[in-house]
């Protein structure tokens, strides 16, 4: 549930801990789902999401917290970024309203949407790349007796703090990117080495076994006891090469002893 009414320094430590948080992943989508789950922690939101658009500004992933898995599927469609949340895409700006339903750029929820009242979105931007938009709905607040109610609005300290953490989600999200864009160099330079490797090795043992068995043909007839000899030395030459082919499914280089 998230948590509000903390003192500055409260505050100040919870965004430090959630800024430690994000950067101790390496997976992107972990990074997303933390960042997420931080920001609805730190501005008191009944509800958050992390919009990240794709290079045409379209909405490629979406990621959700407070809204459990029912209530997400009963969606059909994640946002188009449409309405005040394609005012924070294209203005890459903050927008704080107290009932995002009365503002005259919003367009509704689609059905199986939940309702929300109080919003505050913020841009996380990398100089002026937008990385993604952060969504936050329903301000609550916790009153002495431990019940949760909605509060009218999202503060500015709020929004303050959520400004502050898109600073560190920005460095996150590259990271997470610079990681997963070298995993995949990795890959493609292994599948090359391993290309190599079976034209070098197998292949080549494989096509010498085709011109040994060419040879036992013709011989077959007139020289049956060179043709048995080529076939054990065939047969042989397979051998090699299915030895050679489950040490690459190994991930081990073909050795010859």
């Amino acid at each position: 549930m998230p948590t509000s009414g903390r003192t500055p320094k409260q505050a100040l430590a919870a965004l430090n801990q959630a800024a430690l948080s994000i950067a101790s992943e390496v997976s992107l989508e972990k990074v997303l789902k933390q960042i997420t789950d931080s920001a609805r922690d730190l501005a008191g939101a009944r509800y958050a999401a992390l919009g990240v658009p794709d290079a045409e500004g379209r909405m490629e992933k979406f990621v959700t917290s407070g809204i459990d898995s029912d209530q997400a599927d009963s969606i059909p469609h994640r946002p188009l970024g449409l309405g005040v949340l394609g005012v924070i895409m294209r203005e890459s700006r903050s927008i704080r309203l107290p009932r995002v339903g009365d503002d005259p750029r919003a367009v509704g929820f689609p059905p199986g949407h939940p309702p929300m009242d109080s919003f505050l979105g913020v841009p996380i931007m990398a100089g002026n790349q937008v990385l993604g938009n952060l969504y936050l709905t329903d301000k609550a607040v916790q009153k002495e007796d431990g019940v949760w109610i909605e509060a009218a609005e999202f503060t500015a300290a709020d929004q303050e703090m959520v400004e502050m953490l898109a600073a560190h989600a920005a460095v996150a999200i590259q990271n997470a990117r610079q990681y997963e864009q070298v995993g995949r160099l990795a890959i493609v330079e292994e599948r090359s080495r391993i290309g190599m490797d079976l034209h070098d090795g197998v292949i080549q043992s494989i096509y010498a076994v085709g011109l040994i068995l060419e040879s036992a043909r013709l011989q077959m007839r007139d020289e049956p006891q060179e043709a048995d000899q080529a076939l054990l030395l065939a047969i042989a030459g397979l051998n090699d090469a299915i030895r050679d082919i489950r040490n690459f499914i190994l991930d081990l280089r073909p050795q010859r002893f």
